[in-house]
């Protein structure tokens, strides 16, 4: 005989977090706690950094930035999400995707050149699934061509020793 059970799902009734707790937070926006994190964000990573609550809103205003012309081609890693797509078209750029070797995760360098040929204005470098490579010859061969490189640092699970390289 199979038994079958059937889970009610109940609300919680009370805050699964101490008042004390709660009340603390308040107060860490605090002008100078906000300060120190201002600084340790700009020892981390220079005093020319932007700090954002959300990466897909750092690369939308990096794009506006830009200026780039309507239609202009962004290589982003074949295996991404749909929200750089869209952040992508809604500048009125074409997202063209760049062929990655597996399962190495390295990005082709090949296809890499072969796109900056054809006029690439910017290509973002994806660290995927945790693994990082070391990608100075390829920031080197997209600044060769007068395309912006961007590496994307989201997967890059590195802890506190990785910031990646200073030239993209």
């Amino acid at each position: 005989m199979i038994l079958k059970k059937i889970f009610k799902i109940q609300p919680p009734l009370e805050l699964d977090i101490s008042f004390k707790t709660l009340l603390s937070s308040f107060f860490l926006r605090s002008r100078n706690s906000c300060e120190k994190i201002e600084h340790e964000i700009e020892a981390m990573f220079g005093a020319d950094s932007l700090c954002l609550f959300s990466v897909r809103t750092g690369f939308d205003l990096y794009l506006k930035s830009l200026n780039l012309k309507e239609g202009a081609r962004v290589l982003i890693s074949e295996i991404t999400i749909k929200d750089i797509v869209d952040i992508i078209r809604m500048n009125n750029l074409t997202p063209v995707p760049l062929k990655i070797n597996v399962p190495e995760m390295t990005h082709d360098k090949v296809a890499l050149e072969k796109e900056l040929k054809e006029g690439a204005s910017v290509v973002v470098f994806t660290h995927l699934f945790g693994i990082v490579h070391d990608i100075e010859e390829e920031i080197k061969l997209v600044h060769k061509y007068g395309a912006v490189a961007v590496e994307d640092c989201a997967q890059a699970y590195m802890g506190s020793d990785y910031y990646g390289q200073t030239s993209s």
